[in-house]
């Protein structure tokens, strides 16, 4: 939560005997924008972005930066899928 803004975290937990945590955040930091933070520095294996009718806007796959951002057409309702899991973000 920032700035009045809505905020979602992505965490991945994986492995047996030493603990690897992946975890990125979705946030919508100014009106129209979908910002997406990786916040350990990993590979990001695929990124969706789809409207709530189910319509593809985005798709990235094999992403390296620290933050990607999006800007989207309108305000609204979109679904983001990072790694096969998937949030809704509430864009103003």
């Amino acid at each position: 939560y920032t700035d009045n803004r809505f905020y979602l975290t992505f965490e991945d937990v994986t492995g047996i005997n030493g603990l690897t945590t992946n975890k990125v955040s979705v946030i919508n930091p100014s009106p129209g924008t979908i910002q997406i933070i990786n916040n350990n520095g990993n590979i990001i294996e695929n990124v969706e972005i789809l409207d709530v009718q189910g319509k593809t806007l985005i798709k990235d796959n094999r992403l390296n930066k620290s933050v990607y951002n999006y800007q989207a057409n309108a305000a609204g309702v979109y679904i983001v899928r990072v790694n096969g899991e998937t949030k809704k973000i509430i864009v103003k």
